[in-house]
């Protein structure tokens, strides 16, 4: 949404965040010991950083961002819809990092009394790649996480936890967690699904997608999408306006009318989920009406 970025800036300097929650591990090597923070507690949640402690052949450290929630607890996806707030992660003051990529499990559309968004209803663990500048040099993290957590209230979680990971060793434990939580990560498209086409209708100011689905699946299975669309063209939640003879469509509505001279453009990330089967791509919205996307490829 539009005012998100102000929103969240907002709440992070409010009140409801006078306890911000800090872990700093410095602690020398043992067997019992890992490259991971202590857990940060808070009401309907705690929070840690899981870590490889040397990167691989690429330069890449593996870790995840883990979030336990207690029953009855929900957290947001990267783009939750109608309400909520997005998980905010910032690793820019770390040493011996030069990038940083978040990847999101699988949402599913959550329905309750503060409307419906995109999120969690159970425990989950974000994945993380850090790109380090030099494999060999020492790597100390500090992640900044902020996550908003819901039951019959909200709360805004803000976590500041620091790993110097020259001081720790990685357990098969700890990477056990690592590698188990990328297992929950949509896949790349495929032949048999995937989608086949996003079309801007002018006349309804609404995107409609269009999806490819296999041949065979249960009649009770419905296709659904998650989308994050263009920070200056917020849309709702897909809904299904279509289902019939092997053709599936979902509208969004576009809360701002594009104009001729400042078109619908920018990156559009789209989720396509069916059962415990899901795929993402991100379409480049041009200035023309009709983007397109065929397995592996786009077309604006």
């Amino acid at each position: 949404m539009l005012y998100l970025t102000s929103m969240i800036k907002a709440l992070m300097s409010s009140s409801l965040l006078s306890a911000t929650l800090v872990a700093t591990a410095l602690l020398p090597i043992s067997d019992s010991l890992a490259a991971s923070s202590d857990w940060q507690e808070a009401e309907g949640a705690r929070v840690r950083v899981v870590t490889q402690s040397t990167p691989d052949e690429n330069g890449i450290l593996k870790a995840i961002v883990e979030v336990d929630l207690e029953p009855g607890w929900k957290t947001y996806w990267r783009e939750p819809g109608s309400s909520g707030i997005p998980p905010l992660f910032n690793f820019s003051n770390s040493k011996n990092v030069e990038g940083v990529k978040v990847h999101y499990p699988v949402p599913t559309l959550i329905n309750d009394t503060t409307g419906s968004y995109a999120g969690y209803k159970k425990s989950l663990a974000f994945p993380v790649d850090l790109k380090t500048k030099n494999a060999s040099d020492d790597t100390h993290l500090q992640a900044e996480i902020f996550l908003g957590v819901c039951n019959e209230i909200c709360v805004p979680i803000s976590a500041n936890i620091e790993l110097d990971l020259k001081e720790f060793q990685t357990s098969s434990e700890q990477n056990t967690l690592i590698e188990n939580a990328r297992f929950n990560l949509p896949t790349e498209p495929a032949k048999d699904f995937n989608l086949k086409q996003a079309e801007y209708i002018e006349d309804t100011n609404s995107v409609e997608f269009e999806l490819t689905l296999p041949a065979f699946y249960p009649p009770n299975m419905q296709p659904e999408i998650f989308i994050q669309s263009p920070e200056k063209w917020p849309m709702s939640q897909p809904k299904l306006i279509k289902s019939e003879d092997g053709t599936v469509r979902f509208r969004s509505d576009v809360f701002d009318q594009p104009k001729a001279d400042d078109p619908l453009k920018g990156p559009l990330y789209v989720l396509l989920k069916l059962g415990q089967r899901s795929v993402e791509t991100t379409l480049e919205l041009g200035t023309t009406p009709i983007c397109q996307h065929k397995a592996g490829t786009t077309s604006c």
